[in-house]
């Protein structure tokens, strides 16, 4: 994203993110999926290279890149989608 992002200014200040898909219509169709967890910025020109050659674009020089670690995630279904067992994920240190 831009350096200048305010979303990116957040997770810097705060490290912590969630994300929430849309559902495509009013009446749910498909369901709905939730994420969260911490942010952490890459500076790593390794990983940067990876996360550019997998981008559906072509990322600009000056852009920041997030790692997102995953602490939570959970799903929800209206019927109309099979959804998977267990539907909410929780990490855990074994």
């Amino acid at each position: 994203m831009e350096p200048t992002s305010p979303k990116g200014g957040d997770l810097r200040e705060r490290n912590w993110y969630a994300l929430h898909n849309g559902v495509p219509d009013t009446l749910g169709t498909g369901g709905e999926f939730f994420v969260s967890g911490q942010a952490r910025l890459m500076d790593d020109p390794e990983l940067r290279s990876i996360a550019s050659a997998a981008a559906g674009y072509q990322p600009e020089e000056r852009y920041i890149l997030f790692e997102l670690e995953i602490n939570e995630a959970r799903c929800n279904g209206y019927g109309d989608v099979p959804l998977p067992e267990p539907r909410r994920w929780v990490f855990s240190e074994a």
